[in-house]
């Protein structure tokens, strides 16, 4: 009886086979059902709870006894009795998501009148998705862990992407209301704006008072270790002395007497009246300590104008003061480069709000920090020149302008060379950072014929491992943001190109001031970059929620920052953290103390008005003063030297000069010694500085990398 049957009904199964097949296809049905159901679920929001227990557990059991448990994270030789251990930690780390979900589900309930379990599960989830944080962070903690840098930025990375998913998971979507701003959404905006202002200042300010004050505290233990050198700090403190004292950039340890032979830096004549409150080396520690932590401020406005929100601004200052490189450029005894990063963070926040006055002040004190400041603001008027609004066009024309302006005047008239990498007589050149693009010594035309008729070499030049790292390191605290800004990354070119191309190590290097020519840059774009990423139609067509992503990415610059500075910066003492070719001293043993203790009492002997002639280590705690050089550099009444120090040539004539009684010892702890000369040249007293050669100096300035104090 073939046919469908009347009304359009299929025909039913006939027979008891038709009926068993038909109940089997609608148990599978269901089945599928289920199963699809479970496996969103699980996907949804019974991933997190679980991953985030095993996170979480399996970190605290670990933590209750680092010292036997730590080694395991690398052999996985865990006793088997130990395993079970850890495993009911993770058992209680889900009971505790557990918990917290019924109390978000209670909470909820009671507060919004609607229960919905599956929303306090996610919720919980999202929360409890902090504790992917842990496992790195555990790792990280491991002593002399930062000696493989790799591996360790790795866990950095992964610390910091824990936090931004978490970060984004627990944010939630604020719809806009009517004439609100989308600053106006951040919690923040619930407390009176001037009590809101008032806090974030405080917070901004503590911040800053704490990183001076540990800074300078550091850096003076430091130099009480004789750790610091003639070659930097002794340098800058004579140049503060003599520009005190009428002589503009003087410096009598230096060629022509006058540093600028090395570098243009009038900014520090500017500052010297403020020695006179402490005319020693030591006020140029503190000094450059303060300055770099007035970084902050800028940064905090920047990140507040950028992102709209005090949090963004607050995040953004945190990161600054707990960079790697900031630490490393502050811990290099004194530097003027290490000053460029605050006035140029204040002209790129003026340049962003569009406050033109205050950014040609910030501009024109910048360019008063050092000569290459110019170059970099070339970078700043390109950027400029790419807007499409005429104000920033032009100030950026301006800038270009007046950039090239200036260091054309700076090269002509106040410095010894006006080559751009400085040669003669007079100079020191800088050719030799760039010895292997420049293997004809013909400076800077020889490094630009390398850049154009041998690209592959250069390309092998900068991708090193070495300075990969350096990049790595300088950009993960910032999630590598700054890296991902189309118009901005003009802003890093120069700082790019003068430390990826140089041969000399300490240029790719976070130990060291060179970073001020790509720090504060990164700094000022990284918000942009958030805002970019966070409205860009391909983040929205995958799905991102903008306020939701704009928290993640702050949340991983702040945890990236912080594991970053942990195990490379300068506050948390680790195993990789220098202040230049030096590990840093922390304390003072009983012995560095009376070391000191000696050290001040030999200084007090020597006249205010005599000329001394010192070995690297112990002319900064003498230099401040009108006659002070190498020892070998002229013939000074005084000799106060680390005779460890001393080369073979040297050493041979200093015992010469002993042995006939040239030179009378005062004064002896070990090898450091102090000794008047009884054949020193009177007209040192009353010559003008920088008169004739160095002479046979005692200290090789290119050997150990020095540019003439820059």
């Amino acid at each position: 009886m073939g046919g469908n049957m009347p009304g359009g009904e299929a025909p039913r199964p006939q027979g008891r086979l038709g009926r068993v097949a038909a109940a089997v296809g609608r148990a599978v049905d269901r089945s599928a059902t289920s199963a699809s159901r479970l496996a969103q679920a699980g996907l949804s929001w019974l991933l997190w709870p679980a991953l985030a227990a095993i996170a979480g557990g399996s970190t605290f059991w670990f933590a209750l006894d680092r010292a036997k448990r730590l080694p395991w994270l690398e052999t996985n030789k865990v006793p088997h009795v130990s395993q079970l251990w850890a495993l009911a930690s993770v058992v209680g780390a889900l009971g505790v998501v557990l918990l917290l979900t019924l109390i978000i589900a209670v909470a909820t309930g009671v507060v919004r009148k609607h229960w919905s379990f599956v929303g306090a599960v996610r919720r919980a989830g999202a929360w409890a998705a902090f504790a992917l944080v842990a496992p790195p962070l555990l790792a990280l903690s491991k002593k002399g862990i930062e000696k493989t840098p790799k591996f360790t930025l790795m866990l950095c990375a992964a610390a910091a992407l824990a936090a931004g998913i978490a970060a984004y998971r627990v944010t939630r979507p604020a719809p806009l209301l009517d004439g609100q701003s989308d600053a106006d959404r951040d919690g923040v905006r619930r407390v009176p704006q001037i009590a809101a202002d008032v806090v974030a200042w405080l917070i901004v300010l503590g911040m800053g008072v704490a990183y001076a004050w540990f800074f300078s505290d550091l850096s003076i233990t430091n130099h009480h270790a004789l750790v610091t050198r003639t070659t930097d700090l002794g340098y800058y403190d004579n140049i503060f002395w003599q520009s005190i004292h009428g002589r503009p950039l003087g410096c009598s340890f230096i060629k022509a007497g006058y540093h600028g032979s090395a570098h243009f830096d009038p900014i520090l004549v500017l500052l010297s009246p403020a020695y006179l409150l402490y005319p020693r080396a030591e006020f140029l520690l503190v000094l450059q300590s303060i300055w770099c932590a007035l970084g902050v401020i800028p940064a905090y406005l920047i990140g507040k104008a950028q992102l709209g929100t005090r949090v963004a601004g607050l995040v953004l200052g945190f990161c600054y003061l707990a960079h790697p490189a900031l630490h490393g450029a502050n811990m290099y005894e004194f530097h003027s480069l290490t000053l460029a990063t605050v006035p140029l963070l204040f002209a790129l926040h003026y340049f962003q709000i569009r406050a033109w006055k205050r950014y040609g002040f910030a501009v024109a004190i910048a360019l008063l920090v050092r000569e290459d400041v110019a170059l970099m603001m070339l970078g700043v008027g390109l950027w400029g020149l790419l807007h499409q609004d005429r104000a920033p066009r032009r100030a950026g024309l301006l800038t270009i302008v007046g950039s090239v302006v200036w260091f054309g005047i700076v090269k002509a008239f106040f410095m010894t060379s006006a080559g751009l990498l400085m040669s003669g007589k007079e100079a020191y050149s800088f050719a030799y950072y760039y010895e292997h693009l420049i293997p004809n010594k013909k400076g800077t035309g020889g490094l630009i014929l390398s850049l154009v008729t041998n690209p592959i070499f250069v390309l092998e030049h900068v991708l090193t491992e070495e300075k990969i790292l350096f990049v790595v390191t300088l950009f993960l605290p910032l999630a590598l943001l700054p890296l991902l800004v189309k118009r901005e990354r003009i802003l890093l070119l120069y700082g790019m190109l003068f430390t990826l191309l140089a041969s000399r190590s300490a240029v790719y290097s976070t130990h060291f001031q060179y970073t001020a020519s790509i720090l504060p840059f990164a700094f000022a774009i990284t918000p942009v970059a958030i805002q970019r990423i966070a409205s860009h139609a391909g983040a929205v067509a995958l799905g991102f929620e903008g306020r939701k992503l704009r928290a993640g990415l702050l949340a991983a610059i702040l945890i990236g920052s912080g594991a970053v500075s942990w195990k490379f910066g300068g506050v948390i003492e680790n195993e990789t953290f220098k202040g230049g070719f030096y590990r840093v001293d922390r304390s003072l043993s009983e012995e560095q103390r009376a070391t000191h203790k000696w050290v001040r009492e030999m200084v007090a002997l020597i006249p205010p008005k005599a000329s001394v002639g010192v070995s690297n280590k112990l002319g900064p705690h003498v230099s401040g003063r009108r006659h002070a050089y190498f020892y070998g550099q002229k013939r000074p009444e005084y000799i106060f030297v680390d005779e460890k120090e001393l080369k073979s040539d040297r050493a041979k004539s200093h015992k010469k000069a002993i042995a006939e009684g040239r030179l009378e010892e005062l004064g002896r702890r070990g090898t450091l010694a102090l000794f008047k000369a009884k054949n020193a040249d009177p007209a040192l007293r009353d010559s003008e500085i920088g008169e004739g050669e160095m002479g046979d100096v005692d200290v090789d300035l290119e050997e150990r990398g020095n540019d003439g104090g820059g």
